[in-house]
């Protein structure tokens, strides 16, 4: 009973949220997207065996993975979603917002036969091995510890679109500027390299892994009290 209790309850949020990250898709991919959400989170897997089996429908367990599967391929889903989760993100983000751009990679290591697999770099393992590259931003509360994740992409030099490193940053951060009007505050690896392009909202990750007040150095970069920004995020932190 108490787990019937709790399955509606989560179920009566996920609807309430993919209602409006699916705003404009069709009604049969916006019940994907509530279906795949839930069953994620039910399941606490992302194989579609797994989320199928957690959906607990009357009907067999392989007409729903096919329907899943069949979804999944939408080439409308990808940009959509991401679209979506910028809308719904950026309503957190304010003035002061620590906007934090990081580049990983996901690994693929048993993968074969995925489209552009690439071979990228793995810092913590200190390694190359199967994968795709991953930008991604999220939105750091200066006071509290609230995350909020604002764009995921994935990419790879293989693909026949793939223009540059920066051309992926820069993108990410144009969308994301579009949605939040300019506000929020920069940061990132002092690694990446910014080209042809002034942005007077940074702030950088430095070597030594303290968010530094670049202020201090020149104050016509940013219009905030640097010395109230002295070492308040630590990477490992974001």
């Amino acid at each position: 009973m108490q787990h019937s209790k709790i399955r509606s309850r989560l179920k009566a949020q996920l609807t309430r949220f993919s209602s409006e990250l699916t705003v404009g898709l069709s009604k049969p991919l916006r019940n994907f997207v509530g279906e795949m959400l839930f069953g994620i989170q039910a399941s606490q897997d992302v194989k579609l065996s797994n989320i199928a089996r957690s959906l607990q429908e009357d009907i067999p367990l392989l007409k729903t993975e096919d329907r899943l599967s069949r979804n999944l391929q939408a080439q409308e889903l990808e940009t959509h979603l991401r679209q979506g989760l910028l809308r719904l993100g950026s309503r957190r983000v304010e003035t002061n917002t620590v906007l934090c751009l990081d580049l990983s990679d996901v690994r693929k290591e048993y993968a074969r036969k995925m489209e552009f697999l690439d071979q990228v770099w793995d810092g913590s393992a200190g390694e190359v091995h199967p994968g795709y590259w991953l930008c991604s931003v999220i939105a750091a509360a200066v006071h509290g510890s609230e995350l909020t994740p604002l764009y995921q992409q994935l990419f790879s030099v293989r693909a026949q679109d793939f223009v540059s490193e920066n051309d992926e940053l820069l993108s990410a951060i144009d969308q994301l500027r579009a949605q939040t009007r300019g506000r929020g505050i920069w940061a990132m690896a002092s690694r990446l390299h910014w080209y042809k392009r002034p942005i007077t909202e940074i702030v950088t990750f430095w070597r030594d892994r303290w968010l530094l007040p670049r202020a201090e150095r020149d104050t016509s970069y940013l219009a905030f009290d640097a010395n109230s920004w002295r070492r308040i995020l630590e990477l490992d932190d974001l």
